[in-house]
């Protein structure tokens, strides 16, 4: 088992929720390949580490209300880590809350976080983010 590994992404889940880019930093290859789905919040793909922070963490942070990306488990894949939890917030345009589950897979190599897909119902995520 790679605990190494499932610490990695428990770590990142932690800075994200804390807001520390500095440390997120040091947890991603400079250029990870970031995977988000289309029809998700800055959907579509993202390289290097300032791209995840600019295009995806800010997003987050300035678009929705107290967002959280709340793990409940954690698989160890190996190479890759899953992390298996629920989004939840509320977008700031349109005062509409979201909860939606998710299955993240973070690869792994030396030490680090190379790459990320995501996997999660996009069409809840749009009906919070809809005006009508």
């Amino acid at each position: 088992m790679t605990n190494k590994n499932i610490a990695l992404v428990e770590r990142m889940y932690q800075l994200f929720h804390e807001k520390n880019d500095v440390l997120i930093r040091e947890l991603f290859l400079e250029n990870v390949q970031w995977n988000q789905m289309e029809g998700f919040p800055g959907g579509g793909k993202y390289r290097g580490i300032d791209e995840v922070l600019e295009f995806i963490f800010s997003g987050f942070r300035n678009d929705w209300t107290d967002w959280h990306a709340q793990t409940e488990r954690f698989i160890d894949g190996g190479s890759s880590v899953f992390a298996i939890g629920h989004y939840s917030g509320t977008y700031r345009s349109t005062n509409r809350p979201v909860r939606a589950a998710f299955i993240g897979e973070y690869v792994i190599e030396g030490g680090k976080i190379a790459a990320f897909h995501q996997y999660t119902d996009t069409y809840l995520i749009a009906r919070a983010m809809a005006a009508v």
